[in-house]
Order: C-alpha cells, then sequence, then structure tokens
C-alpha cells in the first residue's frame, strides 16, 4: 500500500517502480494519494502548490508519468473528494 508517499517522496517514479518491482507476478499494490488530473496542471492547482510544497507535498504531480515503463497494469482508478485525491489499484504483469 502506497498511502499518501509517491506526492512527498523526492522521485516519486522511482518509488513507484520499487514498490511494483517488491511484488510477485500478479501482485496488487494499491495508491491513494493527491495527483493532478490527466492533461495540462490548471493554473490554481500550480498556486495551491506554492504553499503544500512548503509542506513538503506536490499537488501537480501526475500519476500517469510515473507509471510509464513499470511492469504494472491499473486494475481500479477512483477519484475521490472532487478529484482531489485517487485510488489506484495496481497489479504487476511482469
Amino acid at each position: 500500500m502506497l498511502h499518501l508517499v509517491l506526492s512527498v517522496v523526492p522521485d516519486g517514479r522511482a518509488c513507484l517502480h520499487a514498490a511494483v518491482a517488491a511484488l510477485g507476478a500478479g501482485g496488487r499494490a494499491v495508491v491513494f494519494d493527491k495527483f493532478a488530473p490527466e492533461g495540462r496542471v490548471r493554473a490554481a492547482r500550480r498556486v495551491v502548490n506554492l504553499a503544500a510544497s512548503r509542506l513538503g507535498t506536490d499537488v501537480t504531480r501526475r500519476f500517469e508519468p510515473m507509471l510509464a515503463d513499470c511492469p504494472a497494469r491499473v486494475v481500479h482508478n477512483e477519484p475521490r473528494l472532487h478529484g482531489l485525491y485517487r485510488i489506484i489499484l495496481l497489479e504487476r504483469t511482469g
């Protein structure tokens, strides 16, 4: 389970890839974090990130680039709290 981790570690992509590497074939991981929606990061979110980054988190990170070249597939992707957070279920493919 990756609970509010990927938006605070310096390299969320490396963290996600390491977590997936620790899974066996067909293993699953749950990600619960705040991610920007797919596409462009809105100006309001960038402004909020000025304060959030002082608290050690990044509300402008996007999940999809972190997953690139990762041996996992998204089984479930559910926005929560008006899209501020997402619950993502991953399954290791390789």
